[in-house]
């Protein structure tokens, strides 16, 4: 199990949730037990919310999706095998993931996904997200990160370790995971465990919605000079300028940002 050092300070804790200095994270950090998601087991998630995963969240969103690993959509899950196209489906992929059953927490919530040691577990949406975490078994100081971009590229835009400025607790479940700053969405989230393996038995994420003004590239409410800039310094690259899905910045992702001048 990890003993990764914390890598932040917690600024404070409100309604259960750890707030992290806003200085640089653009995720605000959640890591709640079973009791605070109500299951009748205090120490699993025995009868968590599955039935409406937002609550791991405690906020609601249209389209939230849970990832089961007990079961897979899209292929077969093989004892010793690896984890990666099998929910696709469901929007997310993963980098190899090995599957064992011999782990530690094993058959408490169901069967157990692992990696090798020192693997991180990198899980990459084909949709940008506003929200993800893992009901992650027995965590132990394990780094959580959230990039910008697939397969941990991009903006790094959070990281904390589990039980960060806590006891350390072997016996307690919990669920960690983040929702994105207003104007930030999350690409890929990762888990690492640095000495040995690690069960993870549910991934829940929400969805983004759709941008209401896909190019105000900033976010600032307005298409402008500011958007104009980023377009041109994107230009014939693959990019958010893209405003077409062309695969390329060209003049006809131009011409749509023209017609879009002004307030969102």
């Amino acid at each position: 199990m990890s003993r990764a050092s914390a890598s932040l300070g917690v600024a404070g804790v409100v309604g259960g949730l750890f707030l992290i200095s806003p200085a640089w994270a653009q995720v605000t950090k959640i890591e709640r037990t079973p009791t605070e998601v109500r299951s009748s087991d205090s120490a699993y998630f025995t009868t968590a919310p599955t039935d409406n995963p937002a609550l791991f969240f405690g906020v609601a969103f249209d389209d939230v999706r849970l990832v089961d690993f007990n079961t897979a959509p899209d292929g077969a899950l093989v004892e010793g095998g690896d984890v990666t196209a099998q929910y696709g489906s469901l929007g997310v992929m993963m980098n190899g993931i090995r599957i064992s059953a011999f782990i530690y927490g094993g058959n408490n919530y169901g069967a157990g996904f692992a990696t090798e040691d020192n693997q991180a577990q990198v899980f990459t949406f084909a949709a940008p997200v506003k929200a993800v975490g893992m009901v992650n078994t027995s965590p132990d100081k394990d780094l959580v990160q959230f990039y910008s971009g697939p397969a941990a590229t991009g903006t790094l835009l959070f990281s904390f370790n589990d039980q960060q400025d806590l006891p350390l607790n072997f016996n307690i479940d919990r669920f960690v995971g983040g929702i994105a700053d207003a104007g930030v969405t999350i690409g890929s989230f990762v888990l690492s465990n640095q000495s040995g393996d690690l069960e993870l038995d549910e991934l829940i994420f929400a969805i983004a919605d759709p941008p209401t003004c896909p190019a105000d590239f900033n976010g600032d409410g307005s298409v402008d000079a500011a958007d104009l800039s980023v377009l041109l310094g994107s230009w014939n690259q693959v990019g958010a300028a893209d405003l077409d899905g062309s695969g390329i910045v060209s003049a006809a992702d131009l011409a749509i940002l023209l017609a879009a001048w002004g307030a969102c």
